[in-house]
């Protein structure tokens, strides 16, 4: 059986930062480490995030792909985006992302992690938030997962009930 860590992840934004609660524990069992912490603000990085999208789908590929006659499709001079502006976008994006995750607040959220599960076990990484603009965000490129290999991490409201199995 493997690790099931939460992050507990409460209200606030990207100009205050955000309140953060870790609980790890055996999966299907009690939590037996809490600890708390922040993500701290990073007012750019949800405009980074809105960039990248409206550069995803304004890029020639994306909006032809719904076309079905070719003699219909939009000439690349003609759109407001290019490959290249996608292609930004995304490097703008990782990086930012990659420089929040890299801050000491949640360096430390990290090592807590990292003390807590091994190398070769499983873990269920949960997001626990309602501020959807933290769900769409490339949690995939913290380097907890590189580090972790047997980690993924998923995503949930904050709050929840289990459910009756009786």
């Amino acid at each position: 059986m493997g690790k099931l860590v939460i992050l507990q992840i409460g209200d606030g934004n990207f100009e205050a930062g955000f309140p953060v609660i870790v609980q790890i524990g055996e999966e299907g069992k009690q939590s037996d480490r809490n600890f708390h912490g922040k993500l701290p603000h990073h007012p750019e990085l949800l405009q980074c995030y809105r960039d990248w999208q409206d550069a995803y789908y304004n890029t020639p590929t994306i909006r032809n792909a719904g076309i079905r006659n070719p003699r219909l499709e939009i000439p690349p001079q003609i759109t407001n985006h290019s490959e290249q502006d996608f292609k930004k976008a995304a490097q703008t994006i990782e990086n930012e992302m990659k420089a929040w995750l890299d801050t000491p607040e949640i360096r430390e959220l990290r090592d807590n992690v990292l003390d807590a599960i091994r190398p070769e076990e499983t873990a269920r990484i949960i997001i626990a938030t309602q501020n959807r603009d933290l769900w769409k965000l490339p949690w995939h490129l913290w380097d907890l997962f590189k580090r972790r290999p047997n980690s993924e991490p998923t995503f949930s409201t904050a709050s929840y009930a289990n459910p009756n199995l009786s």
